[in-house]
């Protein structure tokens, strides 16, 4: 009994930190299928900016981005998107020799650019959970209760190829 108020509270307090999908973002609902899988290409970042990331990964440097499903492209190919290291104790990996998380940031060169009504995406690595449904569970959980969570889906990341 306590152990399920304990859990409770915690999905309260935690349920505050996060920020509801805002009505623009769901034009883009079709990503968040649980059922499919996208693909993510980030591209033209060169050497010497990913050593950048390597020295500096909350700096944000340029990058391409181009989202596609079943090999087709869904949206633009936005060539001038700010893109950086996610993560930190834990997840946090290089990005040369590891499986990195990233953050893109669709308006952060271009301004008010958007992807399908959305600022900016966060592509975890999972690697602190093999099964990969931990992050899905709980946010459907926060959905179910009512509470305010991120959205989820799953991709397949490349990084310059």
């Amino acid at each position: 009994m306590i152990t399920s108020r304990i859990a409770i509270l915690l999905a309260l307090c935690l349920g505050l930190l996060v920020f509801p999908a805002t009505a623009a973002a769901d034009e883009i609902e079709w990503m968040y299928d649980p059922d499919a899988v996208v693909e993510i290409h980030l591209s033209d970042i060169s050497e010497a900016e990913l050593d950048e990331l390597e020295a500096a990964p909350s700096d944000e440097v340029r990058g391409t981005f181009e989202l596609t499903v079943d090999g087709v492209r869904k949206g633009p190919l936005l060539e001038e998107v700010g893109v950086r290291l996610k993560g930190g104790t834990g997840s946090g990996r290089p990005v040369k020799t590891g499986k990195s998380g990233f953050k893109v940031r669709f308006d952060e060169f271009v301004d008010d650019q958007l992807f399908f009504g959305i600022k900016r995406l966060t592509l975890n690595n999972m690697v602190q959970d093999p099964s990969m449904v931990h992050e899905t569970l709980t946010y459907e959980l926060f959905h179910e209760l009512g509470l305010p969570a991120s959205r989820d889906g799953y991709a397949f990341v490349t990084l310059n190829g």
